[in-house]
């Protein structure tokens, strides 16, 4: 990154569009303890970068009832527009939540210290500036008081043997017995939920298209691990309809100085594939964390989903009270000896082909490496 940026990366500051300016809010800057100006620059590269490669949510087609041709370009203008504005709201979020990852705060700053700021037109003044507030007698406290503002998420854990908000037993975990054709499980795992939370209080969502939710107190939500900046809490939420009530899986997480709501598949047990899109809003659900699986289990079955010429095709699915969520998606080709291995962090699913039938050996012989063949870190 560039010493001209450094107040754009330090200070984060954001370009709005003109006529959505809100009222002169006190600036806020990213700190922490200890840290100098080179390595804050460093954080801010890597998380710039990472914010960069991150999908751009999508937004519905326009829906336009009258009004001819000029009222459907309008309204497809309207949404390009609001669709560029949750790119950016995504990317910032992106970049806020690695940056909070690594450790920064955001703490305001006195009208004294935004005024130096501003009138720190120079680079040296700049770095001057900057290390004059690390050195601010009273800056630990403040990025303590920052932090107790934060309405934030419950701590998920780190499931080394497991994914989709699951944790496997591959200990209890078995092979078919025999050949599987295709739509047959190879293989099954028990699993239990990361971890699971009550829905304290009601928690209504919106947006600006008019979408209207919430999800009820007492609802069961469990956490999903994403990526390594990206942890959401996942539940049922219900809407009205012409039906009457309809309860949908939604996911929330952290994003900048607020949430951010995602839409996604499964049952209200364990969520499924991620939609398109999501939106943010204002204020998270109250989580009361429980030390127990508020869920119970699931059983976790690796399926052939299609025999080919040179390999096949897998999934995975949870399946709870005969219903199936899928939560993998794999295969690969055979080698020259005829078998494909599926690694499984602490085990090894090696799979052979018997004419138009699959056989499964399990072995506790694995490398670590995931089904998606990551290594841990």
């Amino acid at each position: 990154m560039s010493k001209k940026s450094i107040v754009a990366a330090v200070v984060g500051l954001l370009v709005v569009a003109p006529g959505l300016a809100h009222a002169a809010k006190p600036i806020r800057v990213f700190t922490q303890l200890g840290k100098d100006l080179p390595g804050q620059m460093a954080d801010e590269t890597v998380c710039t970068d990472y914010a960069k490669g991150v999908p751009t949510p999508g937004l519905p087609p326009p829906v336009v009832t009258g009004g001819g041709v000029a009222a459907s370009a309008g309204a497809a203008l309207a949404t390009g527009f609001l669709a560029g504005l949750e790119e950016a709201k995504a990317r910032r979020a992106s970049y806020e939540r690695c940056m909070r990852a690594r450790g920064y705060t955001k703490v305001s700053l006195t009208a004294e210290e935004e005024a130096a700021l501003k009138a720190a037109k120079k680079q040296p003044e700049r770095e001057a500036w900057f290390a004059a507030l690390l050195a601010r007698p009273d800056l630990a406290q403040r990025i303590e008081a920052a932090r107790a503002d934060i309405l934030d998420l419950p701590p998920v854990p780190d499931a080394k043997i497991g994914a989709a908000g699951l944790v496997f037993d591959l200990s209890q975990a078995k092979a078919a017995e025999g050949a599987v054709g295709e739509g047959g499980a190879l293989a099954t795992l028990p699993a239990s939920h990361l971890a699971t939370a009550r829905l304290t209080t009601e928690y209504p969502v919106s947006n600006m298209l008019g979408i209207n939710k919430r999800g009820e107190a007492g609802a069961v939500f469990h956490a999903v691990a994403r990526g390594p900046y990206v942890a959401q809490w996942c539940g049922p939420f219900v809407n009205g309809s012409v039906q009457g009530k309809v309860t949908q899986m939604g996911c929330v997480e952290t994003a900048g100085d607020g949430f951010k709501v995602i839409n996604v598949g499964g049952e209200s047990w364990l969520a499924g594939d991620l939609f398109v899109g999501g939106f943010p809003v204002d204020d998270g659900p109250r989580l009361e964390a429980s030390a127990e699986d508020l869920i119970g289990p699931v059983t976790v079955a690796i399926k052939l989903d299609k025999i080919t010429k040179k390999g096949v095709r897998l999934s995975a699915v949870g399946e709870r009270d005969g219903k199936a969520v899928r939560v993998w998606v794999g295969g690969g080709n055979f080698d020259a000896e005829g078998r494909l291995v599926v690694p499984l962090w602490t085990h090894r699913l090696t799979i052979t082909r018997q004419d138009q039938a699959i056989a499964a050996v399990l072995s506790a012989d694995g490398d670590g490496r995931d089904w998606y063949g990551t290594a841990a870190p």
